[in-house]
């Protein structure tokens, strides 16, 4: 019975180990899987780790570089406020300037009204001033056609702002005697006087003048009879005598150095002056009080 037992009791031995052989395996097998499972739970918490710290440091970096931006934001917002009142600031200035401008553009308008309302006066002054000159030039002009159609003729013309003054060498109006006007010098006076009475406006002044030669009362009514005997030819031609006035200067208005005999006939003249009667435009001159 002995060994039967022994040999039964082999038997479980036997099977008890080949069953305890199979769960060991099974679990070094569970073990190992642990072991897996658990180092692939390290490295994914490990990775989880670093996934945090990366994370933080976004966070940290977001978190500057919003505050960064804030702060550049804000920056922009105060220059962009400095800018706003500048450019404000700048208008205000503008629109004062602006005010200050039409008020002084009104203040010189008005002067200039006030300037071009004072100097009418004067402007048309010189307008007729003006036309009073073309129309000596005009007499001029026809003269040169009496001087063209007789070359001959001896005397010359001096026009200015105001006046045409001719001027006669005595020997061109007057005869040998010095007393009388000469027939040549009478036509020549004749022509002259249809060129006047084309001009009814226009005054003629008659001077005479003589070189020393004698007394002074001589020389004075020497002067003064040739500028009668001119004045008595041209109202022979329907020359008023209201537009004539007649001086006599005797020897006291000479041209030239009379130590010099030629120059001494030179002064023997008389001067034939046109000119006009300016009484009404200068009662345009305002008086001020």
């Amino acid at each position: 019975m002995k060994p039967l037992f022994s040999l039964a009791y082999i038997a479980f031995l036997i099977a008890f180990l080949c069953s305890s052989c199979v769960g060991t395996k099974k679990f070094k097998s569970l073990e190992e899987e642990k072991l897996k499972l658990e180092n692939t739970l390290l490295g994914t918490k490990q990775e989880l780790s670093e996934a945090k710290r990366a994370l933080n440091k976004l966070k940290d970096a977001a978190s500057s570089s919003n505050q960064t931006q804030s702060g550049t934001i804000e920056s922009l917002k105060q220059v962009l406020e400095e800018n706003q009142s500048a450019l404000d600031a700048a208008q205000s200035a503008m629109v004062g300037c602006q005010a200050q401008l039409q008020q002084m553009q009104k203040k010189m308008s008005d002067k200039d009204l006030l300037i071009k309302k004072e100097l009418e006066p004067y402007q048309v002054i010189q307008n007729g001033l003006s036309l009073q000159n073309r129309s000596l030039r005009n007499i001029k002009e026809d003269i040169n056609l009496i001087i063209a159609a007789n070359p001959t003729r001896n005397f010359t013309q001096s026009l200015n702002k105001d006046e045409l003054i001719l001027s006669f060498d005595n020997k061109e109006l007057f005869s040998a005697s010095n007393r009388t006007i000469s027939a040549a010098g009478k036509e020549l006076l004749y022509q002259l006087a249809e060129v006047f009475k084309k001009y009814p406006s226009i005054y003629i002044d008659i001077n005479g003048h003589v070189p020393v030669s004698a007394s002074i009362n001589e020389n004075w009514k020497n002067s003064t009879r040739k500028t009668l005997s001119v004045l008595y030819t041209l109202t022979q031609k329907e020359i008023t005598q209201d537009r004539i006035r007649v001086i006599g200067y005797g020897q006291f208005k000479p041209l030239f150095d009379e130590s010099d005999p030629l120059s001494k006939q030179k002064n023997s003249r008389t001067e034939i002056i046109l000119h006009y009667q300016n009484m009404a435009l200068l009662k345009l001159i305002p008086i001020k009080k």
